[in-house]
This record gives C-alpha cells, sequence and structure tokens, in this order.
C-alpha cells in the first residue's frame, strides 16, 4: 500500500482511498462492514497501481477498519489469504 490514505466526505458519508501498489498480486480486498466483509469499489488504476474506495464510520477511522485479502505472487510460488487492521492517524 501506498501512504497516506485518503479521507473524503461525499454527501453525508465518508470514504477512505487507498492505492495499491504491485496491483497484480492483489486477487482481493475486502473491507468488513458491519458483519459482512465487502470488496472495495476500484476507482482507477495506472502501470501497476490500483485505486480503491470504501465507506467508513466515524468508529473506524477513531478504531481502524478490518481487510481481507488475497496475495499471490506467481514468480514466488506466494499465495496467501490475510485479514489485517488498518489503523488511522
Amino acid at each position: 500500500m501506498k501512504k497516506p490514505a485518503t479521507i473524503k466526505k461525499i454527501g453525508s458519508k465518508t470514504y477512505v482511498k487507498i492505492t495499491l501498489k504491485n496491483s497484480s498480486w492483489w486477487k482481493t480486498f475486502k473491507v468488513k462492514q458491519g458483519s459482512k466483509y465487502v470488496s472495495a469499489k476500484v476507482v482507477s488504476k495506472g502501470k501497476n497501481t490500483r485505486v480503491v474506495m470504501f465507506p467508513v464510520t466515524s468508529s473506524g477511522l477513531k478504531k481502524g477498519v478490518y481487510v481481507k485479502s488475497h496475495i499471490v505472487i506467481k514468480s514466488m510460488k506466494y499465495d496467501n489469504n490475510y485479514t489485517t487492521k488498518i489503523v488511522f492517524k
């Protein structure tokens, strides 16, 4: 991921935009919303980057959000799933 993430208010909702580097490695990027994990919306793609956006609550901004991702790097025969927490400063 490229730092920093961008936080943007659209209407009454707040969204986070994150740039994923080495975008071909990221097979999934899902954000926990309520009790479900939902795929983040892809808003743009670069040469080897992808910008994703997802809604976040004020609680999520304070406490962080959980993300499930699937990373595959074929050249290294690497294939793993992760559950991580993104914390905002």
